[in-house]
């Protein structure tokens, strides 16, 4: 029975491992609002008018960078011109009507809605990865109806129009093009990566540059899978947290909170599993304390998971060992290696008694 609990702990301990990063990844930084990874159904659908209409979960993206980004590169200059309808004042995020970008803090470009407003977001000179501060103009979506929003980037200025008129403009500092990564993919209604789909309609996305124009509502511009995966953005962030580049360093780490957990299982009884956890776990948490407040060493939340997950797996497979080492013999094997002493010698080991003479029973 024993042997059969102890395989049943380790059948679980996977799964269970991949719940926790699972669950620590979607309440990242813990503040214990779940966003779990889900398997959508992508609402970006054309129309028989040849608009792309957009929902609640959209998937329209390039299936490789963009191919106009070098060539904006060299020139320093593009122009963005996007015909949309909103579904509404109420969107936020901002929410991504056209974004060329990496993930939802790393962008060359994007044009989104926030609330009633208009956000353009340009990396350049001054911003950070995520081109912010960002340009904003108030009241473009406050009544429904179409909206031609036009943003023009070159080496010294951001122009942005809507409907023909200036709606926000940025003089720059320095060419902003050099800081443009040309890897970065274009999407449609939402961040490239999920989690920021715009609802409405779009009945024109074009980008141009010198020499090059390119209409993406063409058909084969855009992938657009039926179902796609969304894979939360806090969720990105939690394993990002420690670069794949480093990997080895936290096997490592994992590897010695094994140790620790294998050397915990010596010292705790079987039985006690919370004691053991709490021992295991409250050391990968001193640890982690103790280099937030060493000069030189920084606390990181993904090595705090290493160290306990590590420490956990360490502790079931010392148990486990403990476990199979001190089973008890069975009677079926006590009795093959018995059997095969003396046939004078009982299981037990010790001399069987002389059997008594029967005496004669007396006539009757």
């Amino acid at each position: 029975m024993r042997r059969r609990r102890a395989l049943t702990l380790l059948r679980w301990l996977p799964l269970g491992v991949v719940g926790t990063l699972l669950v620590f990844g979607s309440l990242y930084p813990l503040d214990f609002d779940f966003d779990l990874p889900r398997y959508e159904r992508n609402h970006a659908e054309r129309t028989a008018e040849g608009t792309l209409r957009l929902g609640s979960t959209n998937r329209a993206i390039t299936a490789g960078p963009a191919e106009w980004l070098p060539a904006a590169i060299e020139a320093s200059r593009v122009t963005v011109e996007v015909e949309a309808w909103a579904e509404g004042a109420s969107q936020a995020g901002p929410a991504r009507i056209l974004t060329v970008s990496a993930s939802d803090v790393t962008r060359n470009l994007t044009l989104g809605q926030q609330g009633d407003a208009l956000v353009v977001r340009v990396l350049r000179q001054g911003s950070d990865t995520n081109g912010e501060p960002a340009l904003e103009a108030p009241g473009v979506f406050a009544e429904p109806g179409w909206r031609r929003i036009t943003v023009d980037v070159s080496a010294s200025a951001v122009v942005v129009t809507v409907d023909g008129q200036p709606a926000a403009s940025e003089g720059l500092s320095g060419d902003p093009f050099p800081l443009w990564n040309p890897e970065q993919r274009l999407a449609l209604g939402d961040e490239v990566t999920g989690g920021r789909a715009w609802r409405g309609e779009i009945r024109e996305a074009r980008v141009s540059v010198p020499g090059l124009s390119v209409d993406y509502l063409e058909s084969g511009r855009l992938s657009m899978p039926a179902r796609s995966w969304y894979i939360p953005p806090r969720m990105r962030d939690f394993f990002a947290a420690y670069p794949w580049r480093d990997v080895i360093a936290l096997l490592d780490h994992a590897t010695a909170f094994a140790i620790l957990g294998g050397a915990a299982a010596l010292a705790v009884p079987r039985r006690r599993y919370v004691l053991g956890a709490a021992v295991v776990l409250g050391v990968a948490v001193l640890v982690e304390a103790g280099q937030s407040v060493s000069i030189g060493r920084h606390a990181l939340f993904a090595d705090l998971v290493a160290n306990s997950v590590g420490g956990m797996l360490g502790l079931a497979l010392g148990w486990s060992v403990l476990h199979l080492a001190m089973r008890p013999a069975s009677p079926r094997r006590a009795t093959a290696r018995s059997g095969s002493g003396s046939a004078a010698q009982p299981a037990s080991g010790r001399p069987r008694p002389p059997a008594r003479a029967r005496r004669p029973s007396a006539p009757r």
